[in-house]
């Protein structure tokens, strides 16, 4: 959606981790064209990412362009 609207690829930031090593939760965020569009969380990165994106996509079908 973000490359459709001219504004580029999303990129994944990470936030926070928390927890020890074998139970680690993820906290990113997702930046679109300069602003922080989506938080997501999860107990891996990628789920963590998936969860930002969805947020993200969430807000940014809701605005027109």
């Amino acid at each position: 959606l973000s490359q459709r609207r001219g504004w580029g690829r999303p990129h994944y930031r990470m936030v926070r981790t928390q927890g020890p090593n074998h139970s680690k939760s993820f906290r990113v965020e997702v930046v679109v064209h300069g602003e922080v569009v989506g938080n997501g969380t999860g107990l891996r990165k990628a789920e963590a990412e998936s969860n930002a994106a969805q947020e993200g996509l969430r807000k940014l079908g809701s605005t027109t362009s």
